[in-house]
């Protein structure tokens, strides 16, 4: 896989839909695996 500057974001609600919070971050240069992982230990 070849390796590219990205950007990670993601929204947290609330079960019944309101909006509780909100996240986004430049990454740099990752491969796609480790920008999930990424993105699950930021939100």
């Amino acid at each position: 896989m070849r390796n590219t500057k990205a950007a990670i974001g993601g929204a947290v609600r609330y079960s019944n839909g309101n909006w509780l919070t909100g996240f986004d971050m430049v990454t740099g240069v990752f491969d796609v695996f480790q920008i999930e992982e990424r993105a699950v230990v930021e939100a």
